[in-house]
C-alpha cells in the first residue's frame, strides 16, 4: 500500500461507495416512496425473523441509516478489501491497462466493465446472484435482463475503481473501495419493505437499474 501522496484518494475509496449507495436509494426512494420503510423495517423482520424484529424496534432514522452505511462500511470495506484485492490485481492492475492502451480510456473502461459483468453471468443465470432471477425461478427475460445490468453497473463501478488506480498507482486503493461496495451494497435493505424480492431489478441497491 502507498499512502504519501494519496491520502485524498484513500479516502475517497473508504467513503465514496457508502455515500454513493445512500444517494442511489435515495434517487429510488424519491421515485417510489411506498417502498421505503424505515420504521417497521418489515424486510429485515421477514427475512430474520426474531432477530429481524429486535433490529427493527424504534425504527431507523435517514440520519441514523447514513451513519449505520458510513460504519458498515468503513469496517467492512478494510476487511473486504483482503478479498478484492486479488480481484482488482486481475480486472484494473492487468485488464484495464491493455484495453485502454488499445481502444483508449473510454473504450477499455467500457469493454473491460462488461468483460467484468459476462464474468459473472454463470451465476446470475445459474443461482440468482444479485437479483435473485435465475433461470430456474425467474422468467428467462427477467434472468436475461438481470445479466445485462450487471455488465452496466460494472461498466460503471469499473471505470470508478480504474481511475482510483489510474490516480494512484497502488491496487490497494480500488481494492478498498471494492471492499466497501461489498459491504454497504445492500444496506438500503434495512429501510425496505419486505416484498422486495421480486423488484431487485429495479432498486433500491446500487446494482439496480434505476438506482445504479
Amino acid at each position: 500500500p502507498l499512502f504519501r501522496g494519496r491520502a485524498g484518494w484513500w479516502l475517497a475509496a473508504l467513503l465514496g461507495p457508502a455515500v454513493l449507495t445512500v444517494l442511489c436509494a435515495a434517487f429510488y426512494f424519491i421515485l417510489f416512496p411506498a417502498r421505503f420503510d424505515a420504521g417497521a423495517q418489515s424486510y429485515l423482520t421477514a427475512a430474520l425473523g426474531a432477530e429481524g424484529a429486535a433490529r427493527a424496534a424504534g425504527g431507523l432514522a435517514p440520519a441514523a441509516f447514513m451513519a449505520v452505511v458510513l460504519a458498515q462500511g468503513a469496517a467492512g470495506g478494510v476487511f473486504n478489501m483482503l478479498f478484492a484485492v486479488g480481484e482488482e490485481a486481475g480486472w484494473r492492475g492487468w485488464m484495464y491497462p491493455r484495453l485502454k492502451a488499445r481502444f483508449g480510456a473510454r473504450g477499455g473502461r467500457a469493454l473491460g466493465g462488461v468483460i467484468w459483468g459476462v464474468w459473472h453471468w454463470p451465476v446470475i443465470a445459474l443461482a440468482g446472484y444479485e437479483y435473485n432471477l435465475s433461470v430456474f425461478s425467474a422468467p428467462l427475460y427477467l434472468a436475461a435482463a438481470g445479466m445485462l445490468l450487471f455488465c452496466v453497473v460494472c461498466v460503471a463501478l469499473g471505470a470508478l475503481l480504474d481511475l482510483l488506480y489510474e490516480k494512484t498507482g497502488c491496487i490497494w486503493v480500488p481494492a478498498l473501495a471494492h471492499g466497501e461496495f461489498n459491504a454497504v451494497a445492500s444496506a438500503a435493505l434495512y429501510v425496505t419493505v419486505a416484498d422486495y424480492a421480486g423488484l431487485q431489478i429495479l432498486g433500491p441497491l446500487p446494482i439496480g437499474l434505476i438506482a445504479g
